[in-house]
């Protein structure tokens, strides 16, 4: 196979890694940033309690307890840190886009106060925009993976353009000016940004 060809099917295949994943970040993103445009968010508070589950082997300090919490709970969501509160109880909170729910375990292990908040569709479209990381159960890796593929698939797609790009042009100056156009510009903002602190 020509190598031309197989660099233009690997620019390819990230493309299309890439259109789906870009096109969703930008519609939410447009939520993030227009939120008047849609509407007031709603949301939904209910207040619970539950009795403290006496299986927990973990203290609240350790960091299995919030996995713990969850499990014994049937909650779903990626927990928080825990917080230790001055009146001695800790509380933590679990996540996932249009759904909080926040517990508080009291020092003496009295029955759990729980708070869920079921949000509207436009904080869910600002959930799944911001959501990141490992550690929330299977679709939060799945998801995970997800923003890990496009992140290799953009620096794919840029590398094997600008090789299509110096193979198959042969007056390269606007190609070269564009290029580090680029590079001072992100390397210009780092420095400001770093310099500025």
């Amino acid at each position: 196979m020509n190598l031309n060809v197989l660099i233009r099917r690997i620019h390819l295949g990230s493309a299309f890694v890439l259109l789906g994943f870009v096109l969703m970040y930008f519609i939410t993103g447009l939520v993030v940033t227009h939120g008047a445009w849609f509407g007031e968010a709603t949301e939904q508070v209910v207040r619970r309690t539950e009795p403290f589950p006496r299986e927990l082997s973990a203290s609240p300090d350790a960091a299995e307890f919030a996995i713990q919490l969850r499990e014994r709970l049937g909650l779903r969501g990626k927990p928080s840190r825990m917080e230790h509160r001055k009146d001695g109880s800790w509380r933590v909170s679990f996540a996932h886009p249009g759904h909080v729910t926040e517990v508080t375990i009291p020092a003496d292990r009295s029955p759990l106060s729980l708070v869920e908040k079921h949000q509207g569709w436009q904080r869910i479209l600002v959930g799944l925009h911001r959501l990141h990381g490992y550690g929330g159960g299977g679709l939060y890796t799945l998801w995970a993976l997800l923003v890990d593929v496009t992140a290799v698939s953009m620096i794919v797609f840029a590398v094997t353009g600008v090789v299509l790009w110096h193979r198959m042009t042969r007056d390269r100056r606007l190609g070269w000016g564009i290029l580090s156009a680029g590079f001072v510009l992100t390397a210009s903002t780092l420095a400001y940004l770093m310099l500025r602190r």
